[in-house]
């Protein structure tokens, strides 16, 4: 059964979940660990003016912006703005997976809006009983939505 995914929320998802895979730009890795400098990981928990986050609200509103900041500047770069519609499409259903644990969605993305164009898969595993939003991981690899389960309903990557 298809259906087309057209909340907002489910493509803004779904396109930050497609950036992700995009890489940063590159700089000369160091494979010797003798040779990177010292450094020291920023506190989770205090702000860049050194002020303590006192509330979970405040880390939502301001320490967390800056930890993202610092993860662009640092690491991944800045995600671009999308230039093109990104739709999604449901492809395959289950509300019986994984033992009847959980329900299956297999989401494909696509990145300009067009079918002929690059497409990424995504494959989504809910708790059964859930009803509402639940936490979520995201987990990316190169070997295909096949390697995450044995599920012979899982699409082959092409």
């Amino acid at each position: 059964m298809k259906r087309t995914c057209c909340s907002s929320r489910h493509v803004a998802a779904l396109t930050l979940a497609a950036a992700a895979c995009l890489p940063a730009l590159s700089q000369e890795a160091i494979y010797d660990e003798a040779r990177i400098p010292a450094y020291t990981l920023p506190d989770a928990l205090t702000m860049a003016d050194g002020r303590k986050v006192a509330s979970a609200g405040e880390w939502r509103a301001e320490r967390r912006p800056e930890l993202v900041r610092l993860f662009e500047t640092h690491i991944y770069g800045r995600a671009p703005q999308p230039t093109t519609p990104v739709t999604a499409e449901v492809f395959e259903q289950s509300e019986d997976a994984l033992g009847g644990k959980a329900r299956r969605r297999q989401v494909a993305v696509y990145l300009t809006g067009r079918r002929d164009g690059p497409r990424v898969d995504v494959l989504i595993y809910l708790p059964r009983q859930a009803r509402g939003p639940v936490p979520a991981f995201l987990g990316l690899n190169f070997a295909g939505n096949q390697a995450v389960n044995a599920d012979p309903a899982i699409r082959l990557s092409e």
